[in-house]
């Protein structure tokens, strides 16, 4: 029996309501920037944020974990961090100087929820079904989405704020205006329609002059981000350490 191929608004339902039905889901998250100044005045400058974390994410049980990396080289200078959450219900759990501290934040879910993030990019961005391919014998739509610039600099400043690193308004803003390229695609299982896999890349020029700055120059950015799911609806153990209760 033929059975056609999905359309992309069917792919696009399909994987809005599989997502919604998450209850229980891992992620593993790579970011890189690079970003390259040029200027009349000096010479050539460059710096990179790197961040790799992975977590589980239990929302039935209110339940989140996550272990950071991040290793950031600038000027000649390269160091590094490394970071681990909890949160549970409404209380986040984190180290300081190797002494657990418990704060409430009923926002912190929504930084980590990988998941929930790419939900709103396939449920409002403009898709395209560009082919398709075999991950470990599972057989995947692969999807490019084309959100708007100001979706892109929201993802953009989220993982900025992950690092913790300050946010910065005026910054964000010249990284939007000043995108000239990018490329997001999406890993659909063809027959879950649970997304697997997402990859982001983007290239942004920010003039000197729109951050205010008296000096003719610009600044390139590159920002490349890849994101891979599992343990779809699978019971995790999400528990604190003794040390930390």
């Amino acid at each position: 029996i033929f059975v056609p191929a999905p359309t992309i608004e069917e792919i696009r339902e399909n994987s809005v309501n599989a997502i919604e039905a998450l209850n229980s889901y891992s992620f593993d998250v790579n970011y890189l920037v690079t970003m390259t100044s040029y200027s009349q005045s000096s010479e050539e400058n460059s710096a990179t944020v790197e961040v790799e974390y992975n977590g589980e994410l239990d929302k039935e049980s209110e339940k989140l974990h996550v272990e950071l990396s991040t290793d950031v080289s600038s000027f000649g200078l390269r160091f590094g961090a490394d970071q681990e959450f909890y949160q549970i219900g409404e209380w986040k759990y984190f180290q300081v100087f190797g002494d657990w501290l418990k704060e409430k934040d009923e926002n912190f879910w929504e930084e980590f929820d990988e998941a929930d993030s790419t939900k709103k990019t396939i449920e409002d961005g403009e898709l395209i079904i560009t082919g398709e391919e075999v991950l470990n014998g599972v057989e995947y739509y692969v999807v490019e989405a084309q959100p708007t610039k100001e979706e892109i600099a929201e993802i953009f400043a989220n993982k900025q704020e992950q690092s913790q690193q300050e946010e910065d308004n005026e910054f964000t803003t010249a990284f939007k205006e000043g995108i000239e390229e990018f490329d997001y695609k999406i890993w659909v299982d063809k027959e879950t329609f649970f997304t697997k896999k997402t990859t982001i890349f983007v290239k942004s020029v920010i003039d000197f002059q729109s951050l205010e700055s008296a000096e003719d120059g610009e600044v390139k950015i590159e920002f490349q981000m890849d994101v891979e799911f599992s343990d779809f609806n699978e019971d995790l153990e999400i528990e604190l350490p003794q040390e930390a209760l």
